[in-house]
């Protein structure tokens, strides 16, 4: 596995991650690895508020369909041979 030294860290970010660190049971190089993986899978998954438009616009676009047991039903019946 790859290495990483940080230089010339901040003493106010230092302490802040460190008590992230010891909130949540982790060493400080732990919660910088899991900080950066989960800032890494953030931008895979793209910005909320555009997470968010799609969802209204699908919502607007689905108004009056009520879907329930019946339905769903008839749909895998439909999707089956």
């Amino acid at each position: 596995m790859a290495s990483l030294t940080l230089k010339n860290i901040p003493e106010d970010l230092h302490a802040a991650l460190k008590a992230e660190a010891e909130a949540h049971g982790r060493s400080l190089t732990k919660e910088v690895y899991v900080r950066l993986r989960l800032s890494i899978a953030e931008k895979r998954t793209g910005d909320a508020n555009e997470h968010l438009r799609k969802a209204r616009s699908l919502q607007r676009r689905l108004k009056g369909l009520h879907i329930d047991d019946d339905f769903l039903a008839a749909a895998k019946r439909e999707g089956r041979p």
